[in-house]
């Protein structure tokens, strides 16, 4: 790709052709909000939806050089089974959307696609001081790949996003 179409793609990025350094962007750390419902739909297996919105930066590294390149946003819906091993550990899994959302500028300036996404979890809840909480570990698999990005000759890629989330829940029944 020719320093030109780097450029266009993640404004700033310096250096030799790309062959000689080549530059990343990847989402930074970020939080991540998300809301779920959920229904039994046998003792141990309920029926899940949820949609989550990540806002954090893009990041570029080129060489040793990180920087930030501009807002990002992450929103995703997945529809999923949870599976109560014990009445207070569980394992999830889904699949659904994802899409990345920008100003239209850089790798963004043709706008992005939603793909679809695979989300896997497990975790534990409890109450605590009358509380209902849960922690859990979730990751999720998806490709990416924006249309700037395949004009300027760029690969699609696979993108796994991992959280650790801590919420609480409202109705139904908790041990």
């Amino acid at each position: 790709v020719r320093r030109e179409v780097l450029d266009t793609l993640v404004p700033g990025a310096r250096g030799a052709p790309l062959e000689a350094e080549p530059v990343s962007a990847t989402p930074g750390l970020a939080p991540l909000l998300v809301l779920a419902a959920r229904t039994q739909v046998a003792p141990a297996l309920g029926v899940e939806a949820a949609a989550g919105w990540t806002f954090a930066q893009l990041r570029a590294r080129e060489g040793s050089t990180d920087r930030d390149v501009q807002d990002l946003g992450v929103v995703h819906a997945v529809l999923g089974l949870r599976y109560h091993l014990h009445p207070r550990i569980y394992l999830r899994g889904g699949l659904g959307g994802i899409r990345y959302l920008a100003e239209r500028e850089g790798l963004f300036r043709e706008g992005s696609e939603v793909k679809a996404v695979l989300e896997v979890a497990g975790g534990a809840r409890w109450r605590v001081a009358g509380l209902r909480l849960a922690v859990e570990a979730m990751a999720q698999a998806h490709s990416f790949g924006t249309v700037a990005q395949r004009r300027a000759r760029g690969l699609d890629g696979t993108v796994y996003r991992g959280a650790v989330q801590v919420g609480v829940a409202f109705g139904g029944d908790w041990p």
